[in-house]
């Protein structure tokens, strides 16, 4: 069964984060209550043990921990939208072994010397009930490569975006990047070269997430920042999926636009 605000406790109730936090602040003591009544929740102000109280004694209930977990925010790589120019080539990427198969596709963003020449798509998420308000969040692209590269060839990309919490005013974007110095910051996987049709994934700097809440929008360009030094891998970079690791605390929130 699931516990609803102002229920008697019941052995086996099912709580939410929500409840349980505030079941701990209710009940939080120095020490255990002095004739407590049959059903009384206590919970310790050292250790965040929740206490139950049946008829003669203090039974431990759980310990309360504040359970943070990684989740995705996904945008596909072919769901994404272009503006007319500037844009990355959908092109077959795999078909089958006899090569007689239309095939799957992917967008290919190419090498482009300058920088008003490079490739790009729009997208926007919205932040799920379960984010942890406040915290930051891990932006990150999947993508394959087109043929092999040599030794300390590799791609660059760059995230410009605008955050907006509800009732907030659009103003000046922010533009991060993904760090292709060397091996290990290039790739998650950490190859000298790259391997053609290997599955990559590459990280960009964090986005600070103090003030945001739930259902606040991210509005973003995703672009090939092969213009930069960084960029000298020659051949094409097919998008799979771009992400946002963000933190959740819950399955969701107890009221419609509030935690």
């Amino acid at each position: 069964m699931a516990y609803s605000d102002g229920d008697d406790f019941v052995s086996g109730a099912i709580l939410s984060y929500q409840q349980g936090n505030r079941i701990k602040n209710n009940w939080r003591a120095a020490a255990a209550v002095t004739n407590p009544s049959a059903g009384m929740l206590f919970s310790d102000s050292d250790d965040d043990y929740l206490y139950h109280r049946a008829a003669a004694a203090w039974n431990l209930v759980y310990q309360y921990q504040h359970l943070v977990e990684w989740e995705d925010i996904r945008v596909s790589g072919l769901a994404v939208l272009k503006q007319g120019s500037r844009d990355p080539t959908l092109a077959q990427w795999l078909d089958d072994a006899g090569g007689t198969s239309i095939g799957i596709f992917l967008y290919w963003f190419s090498d482009q010397a300058v920088a008003n020449n490079e490739e790009e798509v729009f997208f926007a998420v919205q932040i799920p009930h379960a984010y942890v308000e406040g915290s930051n969040l891990r932006p990150h692209v999947h993508w394959v490569p087109s043929a092999n590269g040599g030794a300390g060839e590799f791609v660059k990309w760059g995230l410009e975006y605008t955050w907006l919490s509800i009732g907030d005013t659009g103003g000046n974007t922010t533009i991060v990047y993904s760090d292709a110095s060397d091996a290990d910051h290039a790739t998650t996987s950490g190859d000298a070269a790259l391997v053609a049709d290997k599955h990559y994934v590459s990280e960009f700097a964090e986005i600070v997430g103090a003030g945001q809440g739930m259902s606040s929008m991210l509005i973003c360009r995703l672009f090939r920042n092969s213009s930069d030094g960084d960029d000298d891998y020659t051949d094409d970079a097919g998008l799979l999926e771009f992400d946002f690791h963000f933190q959740k605390e819950s399955f969701g929130s107890v009221n419609e636009y509030a935690k």
